[in-house]
């Protein structure tokens, strides 16, 4: 049975800009009652031949998101030494968006009253002073990253979504179709 895919319309919030894959749905016909996942927020691509679980697995499935794992090198009374490093996938992404992460690393960690950072392939290492809330600053860390890197790895470019807006919101094409003009944010 053919399904949708549906493609954010416009930036929806800090982790869903244009060009983000939402979801996937069974296509039940020209009458299916889409509710809010239509235009001005949403475009829709009917994909003949194939189905909801083909196009989740490829499309929602591969997700991209930074996972971080914290780990206190060095503790005494007055501060801590901590080593954040990253998942392996991201040693893969580009050096133009690994120099933007390291750098929004730094000034975060800067206004946080990070000292002593330093960068290795994998990870970041910095000096904080006691008392610090850790679990707060862990939180916070996901939360100030996962607004640079989008939680998937495949979107639609702006100027594709631009023109299935044209089309109306709604466009019909074969996996091998949306396959082709779909990107990969690691190859960015």
């Amino acid at each position: 049975m053919p399904c949708r895919l549906f493609i954010a319309a416009r930036n929806i919030s800090a982790s869903v800009s244009k060009g983000t894959f939402s979801s996937v749905r069974e296509y039940l016909g020209p009458d299916q009652n889409l509710g809010p996942m239509v235009l001005p927020n949403f475009v829709n691509i009917i994909i003949t031949d194939a189905t909801k679980p083909e196009m989740r697995a490829m499309a929602l499935r591969q997700q991209w998101l930074l996972r971080f794992k914290h780990e206190i090198t060095k503790e005494n009374p007055t501060s801590y030494t901590i080593r954040t490093s990253v998942d392996d996938e991201f040693l893969d992404v580009s050096q133009t968006s690994k120099d933007v992460m390291k750098n929004s690393m730094i000034a975060f960690l800067q206004d946080e009253g990070a000292t002593s950072v330093t960068f290795a392939t994998d990870s970041v290492t910095f000096k904080l002073e006691k008392p610090a809330d850790l679990v707060a600053l862990k939180s916070k860390f996901a939360d100030v990253f996962d607004t640079i890197f989008h939680p998937r790895k495949f979107y639609a470019t702006e100027a594709e979504v631009d023109t299935i807006i044209g089309l109306g919101g709604e466009v019909e094409l074969t996996k091998a179709q949306v396959i082709s003009r779909i990107k990969n944010r690691l190859e960015d």
